[in-house]
């Protein structure tokens, strides 16, 4: 039997836990300012530079507290380094406790889900995303809980 593994190029971003916060509800409109922060201010975040084909960005993720309540939600800076690049969370995985987890960007939270509408689009400038799971790519069964420490994927599906 011969096994091929497919993979683009992979990079992968591991986020530093931050102190729990109670059991966490879907975060409501009030939980962040409009426009969504442009940076993480004093909160610990993590940088790099992505590269998908000819589409090229830099990124930065951090957690963000609410400002309503102790939930928290992942926020993604993206600041293109090549012309208006693609930006859609169907190239991006979340991998926690032996789980990896789809991952959709929404560009504002609304009632009554704690979600917006999903965001995909080219960016001719600097955005910031909400990053949220979408359910499990595959691993073990799981919930990706938000405060737990995770590891971010960039890249093509894998297929073995």
């Amino acid at each position: 039997m011969k096994l091929s593994l497919v993979v683009a190029p992979v990079v992968m971003l591991a986020v530093l836990a931050l102190p729990l916060s109670p059991a966490l509800a879907a975060p409501g409109p009030a939980c962040l300012a409009t426009p969504l922060p442009s940076g993480p201010g004093g909160n610990p975040s993590f940088s790099m530079d992505v590269q998908d084909v000819d589409d090229r960005m830099h990124v930065t993720l951090w957690r963000q507290r609410c400002q309503d309540s102790q939930d928290s939600v992942l926020l993604l800076r993206v600041t293109p380094t090549s012309t208006a690049p693609l930006l859609c969370g169907n190239r991006w995985y979340l991998d926690q406790d032996g789980s990896r987890f789809f991952a959709t960007f929404y560009s504002a939270i609304t009632e009554p889900t704690g979600t917006g509408t999903a965001f995909c689009d080219r960016i001719p400038g600097p955005v910031t995303v909400i990053v949220d799971s979408a359910g499990v790519a595959g691993g073990a069964e799981g919930t990706f809980e938000i405060d737990d420490a995770f590891t971010r994927h960039h890249g093509r599906r894998h297929r073995l």
